[in-house]
């Protein structure tokens, strides 16, 4: 079985990344899609191990039901009897997640707590994966701190302190001076782009003011320049700010890392703050933030006539699967619906071949949205076009 290792080089778990999950968007036919949740011996939990021993009679019982031949259905499952074998006895911190289809079995370690779930259908089921994906999604934050600036890389409900190299502007004290004739001198901060609703700081109107002024956005100005190498170039992760309304604007104006989410933390160490509480709130921060690319793909809808686009989970399903959808946004947390997708495709099954007769219809447009190069949005439902579960735009 194929383990999936490709971890940030600061946490020590397998995650998957947004190139894994397209992947496993190209698989169709009769697919198994296996999540089970971590197990730490002596916690009450049953292991993972016996947890698919368990579930595997239900899968060749749903494969078969599907109209699956026998030996077919035993390919699928032999992996997953090979994992139980090797699973035997361990405990793991991390979730799994596990997808076999015809072509060989993919297996994730995932640090995220997920709900246990043993799904047969005619592709594999992304959504939640996705959605954990979106709720744990990397992003740093970087502590404004006058006298301690730091920066934390977060992880789902992991974070830890970025080492800096030497010579990184860590306070304003070691700064060193700055002087500027009193003409040159401005009174105000533009926030800038990404620091949501903040206009702008005012830091008064004497030269003295302004001098300190001038100081500190130099201060931020070095710090910029040595954060950009820090930041991972692919894929470009958010940037939350925290700090003083001062510190967030005066930092704003000299700011150019695209992804820095327009939500901030106004908290500091300065004034004790503990760095989890920070940590926290950034990465709600993060979640809640709209992206360039969604915004566009927003404003993409909202311009589109009425012929264009559909709030219909059975027409989407429909149109995804003929390569018509450009944008699917779909509404994060949606509960389960199942259909025949054959039935709502128009497909004929051949009899002894899989049937595709009861699959979760949101996971099914997404997947074959991503199959045929659209994209596919998940947003909170508060940011859902016309406050639906699923909207699509059509590309004709």
């Amino acid at each position: 079985m194929r383990t999936v290792m490709e971890p940030s080089a600061r946490f020590d778990h397998a995650v998957p990344d947004w190139k894994d999950l397209h992947l496993l968007c190209g698989e169709e036919g009769p697919c198994l899609t296996v999540y089970l949740n971590r197990h730490v011996p002596g916690r009450g939990t049953v292991s993972q191990a016996d947890r698919i021993r368990r579930g595997s009679a239900e899968l060749k019982e749903q494969l078969l039901g599907r109209g699956l031949a026998a030996p077919v259905a035993e390919i699928l499952l032999e992996p997953l009897r090979e994992l139980a074998e090797e699973e035997t006895g361990k405990g793991r911190s991390e979730s799994l997640a596990i997808f076999c289809s015809v072509h060989g079995p993919t297996r994730f370690l995932v640090p995220w707590e997920m709900d246990d779930a043993m799904l047969v259908e005619g592709r594999f089921v992304v959504k939640p994966l996705w959605e954990a994906m979106r709720r744990n999604r990397r992003l740093y934050a970087l502590l404004l701190a006058r006298h301690d600036v730091r920066l934390l890389e977060c992880y789902g409900t992991q974070y830890q302190e970025v080492r800096l190299p030497v010579g990184f502007p860590r306070s304003l004290d070691g700064f060193g001076d700055f002087d500027q004739p009193d003409h040159l001198l401005r009174n105000r901060s533009s926030a800038g782009p990404g620091v949501g609703t903040m206009k702008g700081v005012a830091f008064g109107t004497g030269a003295g003011r302004d001098k300190d002024y001038l100081r500190l956005r130099e201060f931020h100005r070095a710090i910029h320049a040595a954060l950009l190498p820090l930041l991972p170039a692919q894929p470009r992760c958010p940037l939350v700010l925290a700090g003083t309304e001062a510190d967030i604007a005066s930092f704003a104006t000299v700011n150019c890392y695209e992804p820095t989410v327009g939500d901030v933390v106004l908290g500091s160490t300065d004034d004790g703050t503990p760095d989890a509480v920070l940590a926290g709130l950034a990465r709600q921060a993060a979640m809640d933030a709209l992206g360039d690319a969604e915004k566009r793909a927003l404003q993409r809808y909202e311009r589109a006539g009425i012929g264009r686009r559909t709030v219909e989970l059975l027409e989407a399903v429909r149109s995804a699967a003929e390569g018509r959808v450009a944008d699917l946004f779909v509404a994060a947390g949606t509960a389960p619906e199942y259909g025949n997708v054959d039935e709502i495709c128009g497909r004929a099954v051949e009899p002894g071949h899989f049937e595709s007769n009861s699959d979760e219809l949101m996971n099914t447009a997404m997947v074959e949205t991503v199959r045929r190069h659209g994209h596919v949005w998940l947003l909170s439902p508060e940011q859902m076009p016309d406050s639906v579960s699923v909207a699509a735009l059509w590309r004709y």
